[in-house]
């Protein structure tokens, strides 16, 4: 049998959501893209422009050109104003769509400024003069395709108001050899408006792919923590299982024999927990070690030394052991918190602890000497009737108050 697998298919994941995040994400770096470039393309035309005034400037049409320079000035100046605003914007972000507009208009005035030319000067110029003034439109508009492809729309008006102009100018001259020139330059527009198209997929693809990316790998960052918690924690209480807990303890071991320092190891598992889950069922069962884990996290204030080892078995590590009095004042708290009265549904359920203590180094140098030790402390309380804690050394234990 084949079994067929949608490479395009997400498991766990609520697509929708994650797609419009994604859109409004790639939405917002096309618009930075085109504004971050504003400001070296309006210089860029300056210069242009600049370069037009100086190889048109003569006596013949010095105010038509006076005319177009002060209206292209005045709509570069507009366009950077506009564009630092945009960078001092604080909430840029939430009025994308202003912006994108803000930037369209910007685009289309540059245009005309530029299709203004194509209008005032070209028919009145001498034809080196044309021929300079439609290099410069040629440069100008390669530029816009590069720098205002990621608005494909803000492009393509520029591009036609720039180009346009000129087309129709030179269709209404009566000179033949213009006219193939006027089809060179109309396939020109269509051409270019074409790479625009194809220069924005391009960049949009990009950046969605870029974006896509960082979601995926955080989801997966996402799911290593979430696979290492699986594979180290206990899933029911959360807390260290056996696997981590020996981790723990060896390197608690080696800490303490660099520093030479000792440590406790109390290990215990509760009486009548089998009753519980015959009587009243798994469900409370595991309500009942939830509950009890939740004590030893409050009473310890954290939970990185304790661990469940399997069913109703705890250790809980205790480090820097100064005296056993201390430790006895511990373990004793632990079964009274252990011993106090569990509430499910409408039933109190009771549960006792059997507690032994290893003390590192006198009870054993290594995990397996320790272990069983304090369950060896442990079964002897347990069959003593439980509820209480035993060292290692004692022969009699005290019931905890």
């Amino acid at each position: 049998m084949t079994t067929k697998f949608d490479l395009n298919q997400r498991t766990n994941i609520n697509t929708y959501p994650l797609s419009k995040e994604i859109f409004q994400k790639a939405e917002l770096s096309l618009l930075q893209y085109v504004y971050s470039q504003t400001t070296v393309a309006i210089f860029t035309s300056l210069f242009c422009a600049t370069i037009i005034y100086i190889g048109l400037n003569d006596s013949h049409h010095s105010k038509q050109l006076l005319s177009w320079a002060i209206f292209f000035l005045a709509v570069s100046l507009l366009r950077l104003i506009f564009s630092i605003a945009y960078q001092y914007d604080q909430a840029y972000q939430t009025r994308i769509r202003f912006w994108r507009y803000v930037y369209i208009i910007g685009s289309l005035l540059g245009g005309i400024s530029w299709g203004l030319t194509g209008i005032i000067l070209l028919p009145i110029i001498a034809p080196a003069q044309q021929i300079l003034l439609i290099l410069m439109l040629a440069g100008v508009t390669a530029g816009a395709v590069q720098l205002s492809a990621a608005v494909p729309l803000a492009a393509i008006l520029f591009l036609i108001a720039t180009v346009g102009p000129f087309i129709v100018t030179i269709m209404t001259m009566q000179v033949d050899i213009l006219h193939l020139f006027d089809i060179t330059l109309s396939l020109y527009l269509i051409f270019s408006i074409f790479l625009v198209t194809r220069a924005y997929r391009l960049i949009n693809n990009s950046i969605i792919l870029t974006l896509e990316n960082d979601v995926l790998m955080g989801n997966l960052e996402t799911v290593n923590v979430m696979l290492k918690q699986a594979a180290t924690h206990d899933p029911l209480t959360k807390v260290a299982n056996r696997l981590l807990f020996s981790t723990m303890l060896n390197n608690l071991i080696k800490n303490s024999q660099k520093n030479n320092t000792e440590f406790a190891l109390l290990f215990f598992d509760l009486d009548h927990f089998k009753i519980v889950n015959d009587d009243y069922g798994h469900e409370a069962g595991d309500h009942v070690l939830s509950t009890l884990v939740i004590r030893l996290r409050d009473y310890f204030r954290k939970d990185d030394r304790i661990a469940r080892l399997g069913g109703d078995e705890f250790a809980v590590l205790i480090e820097n052991v100064i005296d056993r009095e201390d430790l006895a004042n511990i373990a004793g708290k632990i079964c009274n918190l252990v011993s106090k009265p569990i509430r499910w549904k409408e039933v109190e359920l009771n549960v006792n602890a059997s507690l032994g203590i290893a003390i590192y180094p006198d009870d054993g140098n290594n995990e397996e000497d320790l272990l069983r030790c304090a369950d060896k402390c442990m079964y002897s309380v347990k069959v003593k009737g439980g509820n209480n804690f035993q060292f290692s050394n004692e022969e009699k234990i005290d019931t905890p108050a």
